[in-house]
């Protein structure tokens, strides 16, 4: 039982670091058994698009871990803990959004056979001028994104590993350079797959194991009712409101075709696939997952309070009030200390 001086104990057992080191290791010999294999066929085909053999499975696998991974699992976390479940409702707009790249999107970018979302835009309006702005823009914007994406888990592993935030990020954005720049979009795909994988897993072992802390699901709906957190139509027109009905769904509308729809990334890996059949089922299978994730997540933070209450009282109160202030640091590790 935790005093009531003391943190909650997230420090890394020796599992724990077998898992993380092993998961980074593989990754990074997913790169080289991938370079060492595209010797046989050196193209820049091979390189970018896999010479459009990848499984749907894979891709949709990628997508999911690729564009969302630690923002989704740690944002969403000290989102719903703050805030409630009303950023649930962001996966209605997300299946809009779906429907659309399904059934327009897709099918005209993936005919066209092009490798850069940006020759499009070239090609529609007739101007190499507007090609390199969008460009740069899309540089930038996957700039600042890859800074989120590294920072985000690096929260994480500080907390529970001790080491610096900068070191943390070294040490990811290293590996991932590694495995990316030597094996192509295989390599990219492949780890996402293993990288995700591990994720989904955790993620449903602290489900499983906070639910049976709680008395079941029943007990973990009742919890979250109890504290006013379960709010999914909020109707207010009012747009300055942080969450509502309408707000969400615009969101997950405006973030789903961004990130599934328009990306380079999502492009490239829907372009590795050999047909638009099989790019429309990475579509769907990325949907499922996505949503399986989401939910999963909201669960999780529905029975933190009697898991963490029940650890000790006066500290964890001490440690989580902070979380009901914007900030990030505290948001982003309020699942690490929910699950330790």
């Amino acid at each position: 039982m935790l005093s009531q001086e003391d943190p909650p104990d997230v420090a890394f057992h020796f599992i724990d670091y077998v898992v993380l080191v092993g998961m980074l290791a593989l990754s990074m010999l997913i790169g080289v058994v991938t370079r060492v294999k595209r010797k046989r066929s050196n193209t820049a085909d091979e390189y970018l698009l896999g010479n459009s053999v990848m499984s749907p499975f894979s891709v949709a696998f990628s997508l999911v871990g690729g564009m969302m991974s630690a923002i989704t699992v740690l944002g969403n976390s000290g989102e719903v803990y703050s805030h409630g479940t009303q950023i649930c409702t962001v996966l209605v707009g997300v299946t809009l959004s779906g429907i659309l790249i399904y059934h327009i999107i897709l099918p005209i970018l993936y005919n066209l056979s092009l490798v850069s979302m940006i020759q499009y835009l070239e090609l529609r309006f007739q101007s190499v001028r507007l090609r390199r702005v969008a460009s740069a823009s899309q540089v930038l914007s996957m700039l600042l994104m890859s800074s989120v994406m590294l920072y985000s888990p690096s929260l994480a592993l500080t907390t529970v590993s001790g080491l610096s935030s900068t070191t943390s990020i070294l040490i990811m954005g290293i590996i991932c350079t590694f495995y990316t720049s030597i094996g192509g979009v295989r390599a990219v795909i492949y780890a996402d797959v293993l990288q995700t994988t591990i994720m989904y897993l955790g993620v449903i072992l602290v489900v499983v194991c906070s639910c049976q802390e709680v008395g079941g699901l029943a007990n973990v709906w009742n919890i979250a009712a109890n504290d006013s957190m379960i709010q999914f139509f909020n109707m207010d027109p009012n747009p300055f409101v942080r969450n509502t009905f309408w707000t969400t769904n615009s969101m997950g509308m405006f973030l789903g075709l961004y990130f599934f729809g328009i990306n380079q990334v999502s492009h490239q890996r829907y372009c590795s696939v050999s047909s638009l059949a099989k790019a429309k089922s990475s579509v769907s299978s990325c949907g499922n997952s996505l949503a399986c994730l989401l939910w999963d997540d909201f669960l999780i933070n529905f029975s933190f309070f009697k898991n963490l209450t029940d650890r000790g009282v006066t500290a964890t109160l001490r440690f989580l009030t902070p979380l009901r202030t914007p900030c990030l640091t505290y948001l982003m590790n309020i699942l690490a200390w929910a699950a330790s």
